[in-house]
């Protein structure tokens, strides 16, 4: 299970209407957690393979028991540390995907761009594409530090390209 939750977009990655008890609230909050479960592990598959499986089956050590021990170094830890730091690079993915769906809604009669009252809509093209754009920069700081260390990562595969590249708001 992913450990991504809705606690990771502030700030900058502000996703609105995630609290209360009404309809929306709980409608957007089973919106994000639809991305974060599928665009959450997507992230992970594409930045570290093999290991995306030890990182989502990861617990943070408070919830570990104890006597049952644990390694020195728990490796994996210290990789986790990385992606799910504040702010978060697989959180930055999510949002990236999140808001670019929300461009337009699909309806029966296509797909069509709504018009709000009482508000002048801005482009979220650019809080997107900064999104990304450090989701690659603190991705590349994972990469680098899986590469310094590929040691304590066998199953991580040096050879490998690193999976994004910048954007800009004209997608070239």
């Amino acid at each position: 299970e992913m450990k991504l939750d809705d606690s990771y977009f502030v700030g900058e990655l502000m996703i609105p209407g995630l609290t209360g008890t009404s309809p929306a609230a709980i409608a957007n909050l089973a919106e994000l957690q639809w991305f974060i479960d599928r665009y959450g592990s997507e992230y992970l598959t594409l930045l570290i393979d093999g290991l995306a499986t030890d990182v989502i089956a990861w617990y943070p050590p408070e919830s570990i028991n104890p006597d049952e021990g644990k390694p020195e170094i728990d490796y994996i830890e210290l990789l986790c540390e990385q992606i799910y730091a504040t702010p978060s690079p697989v959180a930055a993915y999510v949002y990236f995907h999140f808001w670019r769906n929300r461009y337009t809604e699909t309806t029966s009669m296509n797909e069509v761009r709504m018009v709000s009252e009482n508000a002048i809509i801005q482009d979220g093209v650019n809080k997107t594409v900064h999104a990304w754009n450090d989701m690659v920069k603190r991705s590349r700081e994972v990469w680098d530090y899986l590469h310094a260390n590929s040691d304590n990562y066998p199953t991580f595969d040096t050879a490998r390209r690193f999976p994004f590249d910048k954007i800009n708001t004209f997608n070239l």
